[in-house]
């Protein structure tokens, strides 16, 4: 039976209630996940488990890439394998329609009931970038044939035409989106989003997560599903420095942007290394 369901308040934090027509789901969570290339495949599994009736898939866990295997892509065979067992009956109230199979693909913020349901994770724009050289040159129109700054003015402004719901098929040669107006368009879709972490920042915001809309914090959520061994084994980075002092002129402000916004939620959920470590109890974490 189809019903109108309320977001739940504390998945919204932002932005007015919105009613969202879906089948009533056991935990009563709705999830958008804003996957932006590069920025972690390994949080779907945290989405994952909020939009799932709780406890449904604490045994499960998102298979992990051989180091440096790049065309590895674990996240359609795990869903393909959850679907096959029905691991999560409440699928399409969760997710809407498309069910688990909505978690498959890098979609775009589209609606407001997206934003105000979105969760997903920001990167720094030159290391996202970077991600991407090494990743096969991963979505540029000629992969393989561009040098990093080549590849990064094609990739340029990935992470705004996500929010601003655009597909993003050329790069940024639309002059409608280049006007600043559609940044600042942006950074209000993403503050009407329910969750905003940092994948530079992993193990705060797997903390920060929980800390706002509770389940349990498992190590799993803590593991990259797709190491890549371009980036520094300590400080976790790439070298900027094939970039040659590139930047980009449009996820840059809303870099700032997210940055402003995920310090404000850590001090207003009072999210601390202490708490931290308390609520995730794992070894080799950096709350910082």
């Amino acid at each position: 039976m189809w019903v109108f369901l309320l977001v739940p308040a504390a998945a919204l934090l932002r932005g007015p209630t919105v009613l969202v027509d879906q089948p009533q789901n056991q935990s009563g969570n709705h999830a958008f996940w804003l996957h932006i290339p590069k920025t972690g495949t390994s949080f779907g599994m945290t989405v994952l488990r909020y939009g799932c009736p709780e406890g449904a898939l604490e045994d499960k866990q998102l298979p992990i890439c051989a180091d440096g295997d790049q065309s590895c892509n674990v996240m359609p065979k795990f869903v393909k394998q959850l679907t096959k067992e029905k691991a999560c009956p409440c699928a399409v109230a969760a997710f809407g329609p498309d069910g688990l199979q909505a978690l498959n693909s890098h979609r775009p913020l589209k609606t407001a009931v997206d934003a105000s349901n979105g969760m997903g994770l920001f990167r720094d724009p030159l290391q996202r970038m970077l991600s991407g050289f090494h990743h096969d040159q991963h979505g540029a129109r000629d992969m393989g044939k561009l040098d990093a700054v080549s590849y990064a003015r094609d990739q340029e402004g990935l992470q705004t035409k996500y929010l601003w719901g655009k597909i993003p098929a050329k790069g940024c040669l639309d002059s409608d989106f280049c006007r600043q107006g559609k940044i600042q368009e942006a950074i209000t879709s993403m503050n009407q989003m329910a969750f905003v972490g940092i994948t530079d920042k992993w193990d705060l915001s797997i903390c920060l997560f929980h800390t706002k809309f509770g389940g349990h914090c498992l190590q799993d959520e803590f593991g990259n599903t797709r190491p890549n061994p371009e980036r520094d084994s300590d400080s976790y980075r790439y070298d900027e420095s094939v970039l040659h002092g590139w930047t980009d002129r449009y996820d840059g402000p809303l870099y700032e942007a997210v940055l402003e916004r995920f310090e404000k939620d850590i001090a207003d959920n009072k999210v601390t290394p202490e708490s931290c470590a308390q609520l995730c109890p794992y070894e080799n974490l950096r709350f910082e």
